[in-house]
C-alpha cells in the first residue's frame, strides 16, 4: 500500500513522506485514547519520552510534580507498594489503566524501569475543569460580578495552606474549606480563571453547588420501625438510644415537648424563621410525648440541628467530636447534576470515616426533564450530592406504598441505580413549633424516615457487638437487600431496591447473616453458604464502600467487583438495568448479567432448591485496592408476619388504622380478621385483599378492649399479632389536682 502510494511522487520527496507516514504509524501504535466525562484525550508521551525529558525543577511551595502514568494493565498491590516506597503516590484513577500520580522532584526516573509503564504525561487542562466554567451565561448563584463562586479540588497530598496563601494574594474570598477532601470553595477572580486551570496541583474546578431548596410535598408501620421498638415485654427496644444524628435544615426546631432534652441547637439558637426542619426532625426522632400516634422512628436519638449548607460542611468534625453517625438532609439543588465535586467529597469522607453516612431526599422533580436524554420523568434526581455512591437517596411514597408521582427518578447521570430505597413521606404527620402537629410531604418527609431507621440499626449493632460502631456500608446493605420489592421485579429507577423494612434489616444483624473480606484486582474469593428448606426467595447481595472518583470521570464506579452464585447445576447472576436514555427501556424490569456500574450487586433466586451454594466474588477491576466488601443473605419463606398492630399498642375507636404484614408471593387472596377477646372469636374485616398487597385499612370498632388481636391468612397459612393490644378512646377532661412537693393527683372522665 505504501509503495503504490509513493509511485507517482518524486524520488526526493520519498524521504519526507516516509517520515510523515512513520510519525502517523507511531502515533496510532503508541497513542492511547482515554475516556472521561467530557469526551476523550490522547496519551502521546510514551514512557521512553518521559525518560528523555529534562528533570523537573522545584517550584514555590511544592515538593512534588504531577503526571498521568498509564500501565499496560492494572498494577498489582505489591507493584503499587514498591512504587509508593520509592516516592510515587497514587492519587486518582482515571480509566484504562491510567492514574494521576505525585512524583518527588528528586525522583530518579530510572526507578520506573520494569513496571510495565506505557505512558507518562502531563495532566491536560480538560481533565481539570468542568467546561461550564468557561461558558456563558454564568449561573446566577455563581456570578459575583468580577468574581465567580468555585469549588476547587486540590491534589490529595498538596498542602492546603499554600493554596490559601495563593488565594489571599489574589483577593479571593473563602466560602468553605473541607480539609478531609482537600476542597476549597471561594469567590475567585474571573480574570485569573485561566491561570488557575493551568496549576498542576489543582485536581478539578467547577461551579459551587447551587443553594439548597427544601423539598416539601403512618411511616413507622410501613417502614416496620414499630416492629423493632415495641411495647411488648420481651419485644425489641431499639429506639436509637445513645445514637447521635444530625438534621441539616432551616434552623431551630421547636419548641416542642417531643424533643425535650434531646437536641443540640447552639448554632441555630436565633434562627427561628422556618418550620421545615421541625417536620423533618419529628419524623426522624419525635418522641410522641404529646401524642404517641405521631411518634417518629428514633425517639431515643440525640438530634443535632444545623442550618443546611449546600457544601455539607463539618460532617467529619461532628462525627469525630460528637459521635454523630447519620446526617439527614432534605434539600435539593439543581437537577441531574451528575457526580460532582460534592459527591467526591462525601464519598471520600465516608470511606475515611466508615461509621458516617449521609441520607438525602431524592427530589420532587419526577415529572421534569433534566437532560438525561429520555424526556420528562427520568434522570431527575435533584442535586449532585445525591448521586454519590456511599449515600442513600430516598424516594417518596404514599401511606400504602405507592410512589408519589412527583418523586424524582433515576438513573444517576452515569446510569447507576438511583434512588436507593423508598419510604413514606407524603402526608405523614409530624411536629410543628409550639407543641402542635401538622402534615409533612415530599421526599423531604421520606428521607428522615430512613435516617431514623438507620439510627435504630446503629443501636442494634452496638448492642449485638459490645458497643462497637458499625460501618455504614453494612447497614445500608442490610436495608437494600431486605427492602420489600415494589414496582418492577428487582431494582428499578423509581423505587430503587424497594420499600424499607426495618424488621428484616435488623434480623440480618441479629442472625449474623453477613460476612466481610478484602479483595484485590484479579483475585477471586469463594464463600459457601446454605439455603434452608422452605425458602421461597433467596437474596444474596455484594456491597462495598467505593472510594471517591474524579468528577471528570465518565463512570463514577472506581473499584469494580463481580458476584456469581452457583450450586451443582446452575449459575445465577445479579440484576442489571438498562440505563439507555430511552423512556421505554428505562421502564423495563431488570434482567440478569454482569454489572459494571454499581457498588452493589444482588442475586435473587426464586423457589431455590435447598442445600449448598457458593458465592464467587471477583476483583474484576480494582485500581485502588484492596477493597473491603460485605456479602449478605436474605431468605424469604411464605410465613405471614403481622407487623402492625404487633401488640402493646393502643388504637382509638372510629379511627382508621392500616394493618400491615410481611410474607412472600402475590398469589391468591388474604383474609384479614380481628378479635377483641384474645382470639376466642374472630370478625372479618371487609373484603379479601389481593395477594400482592401487604396493607389493609381497618375502621376501628366502637368497643373497649385490652385483648385485641389481628390475624392475616392465605392458603392455609396465617399469622397474627405477637401479643394483645388495646382499643380505647383518649381520656377527656384531664385535670391535675392537689399538687404538692412530693406528689400530685390526676383525674379524668371515665372512658365509656
Amino acid at each position: 500500500m505504501i509503495r503504490s502510494y509513493f509511485k507517482n511522487i518524486p524520488f526526493k520527496s520519498h524521504y519526507f513522506f516516509s517520515f510523515l507516514i512513520f510519525q502517523l504509524f507511531f502515533s496510532i501504535v503508541f497513542a492511547q485514547s482515554i475516556n472521561f466525562k467530557y469526551g476523550e484525550f490522547d496519551l502521546t508521551n510514551s514512557y521512553e519520552d518521559f525518560l528523555k525529558e529534562e528533570p523537573v525543577g522545584p517550584s514555590l511551595n511544592q515538593t512534588n510534580y504531577y503526571k498521568i502514568i498509564r500501565f499496560n494493565s492494572i498494577p498489582k498491590r505489591d507493584t503499587r507498594s514498591e512504587l509508593e516506597s520509592k516516592g510515587i503516590l497514587f492519587l486518582d484513577y482515571i480509566s484504562q489503566n491510567a492514574y494521576t500520580v505525585s512524583i518527588p522532584y528528586n525522583f530518579l526516573k530510572s526507578n520506573l524501569v520494569g513496571y510495565d509503564i506505557t505512558h507518562v504525561q502531563d495532566i491536560p487542562k480538560i481533565l481539570r475543569c468542568d467546561p461550564a466554567i468557561f461558558e456563558s451565561p454564568i449561573p446566577q448563584w455563581a456570578d459575583k460580578g468580577n468574581k465567580i463562586n468555585l469549588e476547587i479540588i486540590l491534589m490529595k497530598n498538596y498542602e492546603l495552606n499554600f493554596f490559601l496563601e495563593y488565594l489571599d494574594a489574589l483577593g479571593s474570598t473563602i466560602i468553605d474549606i473541607n480539609s478531609s477532601a482537600n476542597i476549597v470553595r471561594c469567590e475567585f477572580p474571573k480574570n485569573k480563571l485561566m491561570e488557575l486551570s493551568e496549576i498542576q496541583y489543582v485536581n478539578f474546578i467547577s461551579f459551587i453547588s447551587a443553594p439548597g431548596e427544601p423539598e416539601d410535598t403512618g411511616g413507622r408501620s410501613l417502614h416496620r420501625s414499630n416492629s423493632i421498638n415495641t411495647q411488648l415485654y420481651n419485644g425489641r427496644k431499639y429506639d436509637a438510644s445513645g445514637v447521635s444524628v444530625c438534621v441539616n435544615d432551616d434552623g431551630f426546631v421547636g419548641p416542642h415537648i417531643d424533643f425535650k432534652g434531646r437536641t443540640e441547637q447552639s448554632t441555630v439558637a436565633n434562627d427561628l424563621n422556618g418550620d421545615h426542619g421541625d417536620m423533618v426532625a419529628g419524623i426522624l426522632g419525635g418522641a410522641g410525648n404529646l401524642n404517641p400516634q405521631y411518634e417518629g422512628m428514633a425517639k431515643g436519638a440525640k438530634i443535632h440541628v444545623r442550618q443546611y449548607s449546600s457544601s455539607l460542611p463539618n460532617s467529619v468534625q461532628l462525627n469525630n467530636d460528637s459521635n454523630v453517625m447519620i446526617f439527614s438532609s432534605s434539600y435539593g439543588n439543581s437537577c441531574n447534576a451528575g457526580y460532582t465535586s460534592l459527591c467526591y467529597q462525601i464519598d471520600r469522607e465516608i470511606v475515611l470515616n466508615p461509621s458516617l453516612i449521609q441520607v438525602f431526599s431524592c427530589g420532587n422533580s419526577g415529572n421534569s426533564n433534566c437532560g438525561y436524554g429520555a424526556g420528562s420523568g427520568w434522570g431527575n434526581i435533584t442535586g449532585g450530592h445525591k448521586q454519590a455512591k456511599n449515600v442513600i437517596a430516598t424516594a417518596n411514597l404514599n401511606y400504602n406504598g405507592t410512589l408519589v408521582s412527583s418523586s424524582s427518578r433515576g438513573p444517576a447521570s452515569d446510569g447507576r441505580i438511583k434512588p436507593d430505597i423508598a419510604a413514606h413521606g407524603n402526608g405523614q404527620i409530624s411536629t410543628d413549633p409550639n407543641n402542635i402537629y401538622n402534615a409533612g410531604s415530599g421526599t423531604s418527609a421520606a428521607a428522615p424516615g430512613i435516617s431514623g431507621v438507620l439510627a435504630q440499626l446503629y443501636q442494634a449493632y452496638r448492642e449485638l457487638n459490645s458497643g462497637l460502631d458499625p460501618e455504614s456500608g453494612l447497614l445500608k446493605a442490610c436495608l437494600l437487600n431486605t427492602a420489600q420489592d415494589y414496582g418492577n421485579t428487582g431494582p428499578d429507577f423509581s423505587y430503587g431496591w424497594g420499600i424499607v423494612n426495618a424488621l428484616k434489616a435488623v434480623k440480618v444483624l441479629e442472625e449474623n447473616r453477613y460476612q466481610d473480606s478484602l479483595i484485590d484486582n484479579g483475585e477471586s474469593h469463594t464463600i459457601n453458604f446454605t439455603i434452608p428448606e422452605g425458602t421461597k426467595e433467596a437474596r444474596i447481595m455484594l456491597y462495598w464502600m467505593d472510594p471517591e472518583r474524579s468528577p471528570s470521570s465518565s463512570i463514577s464506579l472506581l473499584n469494580d467487583l463481580d458476584l456469581k452464585i452457583s450450586n451443582n447445576s446452575s449459575d445465577f447472576y445479579p440484576w442489571v438495568l438498562d440505563p439507555t436514555p430511552n423512556s421505554s427501556l428505562l421502564s423495563l424490569p431488570a434482567t440478569t448479567g454482569e454489572d459494571h456500574l454499581n457498588n452493589m450487586e444482588q442475586v435473587t433466586i426464586f423457589d431455590p432448591v435447598s442445600g449448598n451454594y457458593s458465592a464467587e466474588i471477583s476483583g474484576f477491576n480494582i485500581p485502588v485496592g484492596p477493597q473491603k466488601y460485605y456479602l449478605l443473605y436474605e431468605f424469604i419463606s411464605d410465613e405471614i408476619i403481622v407487623t402492625y398492630p404487633i401488640g402493646g399498642e393502643g388504637v382509638i375507636p372510629y379511627r382508621a388504622e392500616f394493618i400491615q404484614w410481611d410474607t412472600y408471593g402475590t398469589q391468591g387472596y388474604f383474609d384479614v380478621e380481628y378479635s377483641v377477646d384474645n382470639g376466642v372469636s374472630w370478625t372479618t374485616i371487609g373484603n379479601q385483599v389481593n395477594g400482592s398487597s401487604r396493607i389493609k385499612q381497618w375502621p376501628i370498632p366502637n368497643s373497649v378492649s385490652g385483648q385485641a388481636l389481628v390475624r392475616v391468612s392465605r392458603d392455609g397459612i396465617s399469622g397474627q399479632s405477637s401479643d394483645v393490644f388495646s382499643i380505647i378512646d383518649f381520656p377527656k377532661n384531664i385535670n391535675i389536682n392537689n399538687v404538692c412537693e412530693c406528689e400530685f393527683s390526676i383525674s379524668w372522665n371515665e372512658v365509656p
